[in-house]
């Protein structure tokens, strides 16, 4: 049975742990490697994000953090053992054709939270959420669509799930956030209602998703 975690590693780029597995060396972890690796990764996106923002100065990381919550995330995903030895299902992700359907299907099977925030898009087409203070919006009765979790762990969900196609958002001036579905999403139980149970019982396929135009 798949190990899942409510804890969300506190991530909002898949780019940094790419960053991480290419440091390996074999299957040897350097922590300095890894540590330099995925720092060039955030200043590659600060640095984006500032010519978006019309900054004149990125903001700066040393990346300590986010290399304990890569090393985490790779954990969760069985691409490392505890030794922090890399394993035969990284080639998954560093491989460009296979990254996004085993990234996919993991994230679906390992964060409950992750399809919680699929779903929920796919149901209500478009979901109009507030940008800040979700502990204050709740006490005023405010509509979060039945998400159980925090701000924090709700937009790193969003933002994995944008990264890979299955949603977008964007900003409004209001200090909200609007977010919607970008793929026709189907899990297997639905498939099997819908088609009368014809599919092998030993197949690993948890959802299917189509990408919209």
């Amino acid at each position: 049975m798949t190990q899942t975690y409510l804890r969300v590693p506190r991530l909002h780029r898949l780019e940094y742990l790419d960053a991480l597995l290419n440091s390996y060396e074999g299957e040897t972890y350097d922590e300095t490697r890894a540590r330099q690796a995925i720092q060039h990764k955030i200043q590659e996106y600060e640095q984006k994000k500032a010519r978006a923002l019309r900054r004149k100065r990125p903001r700066t990381s040393e990346g300590a953090s986010t290399v304990t919550e890569c090393l985490e995330m790779a954990l969760h995903l069985d691409l490392i053992d505890r030794k922090k030895r890399l394993k035969p299902k990284a080639a998954l992700v560093l491989d460009l054709a296979r990254r996004r359907p085993f990234l996919l299907q993991s994230l679906w099977q390992i964060y409950p939270r992750f399809c919680q925030v699929v779903l929920t898009a796919r149901n209500a087409g478009r979901l109009d959420l507030p940008f800040y203070d979700w502990d204050e919006f709740r006490r005023q009765g405010g509509d979060l669509h039945s998400l159980d979790m925090d701000r924090k762990n709700f937009e790193i969900m969003r933002d994995f799930a944008t990264q890979l196609g299955l949603i977008n958002w964007y900003p409004t001036e209001n200090s909200r956030q609007v977010v919607y579905p970008t793929a026709c999403v189907t899990t297997r139980s639905e498939l099997i209602c819908i088609a009368g149970s014809p599919f092998r019982q030993d197949l690993p396929l948890t959802f299917a998703c189509i990408q919209l135009p």
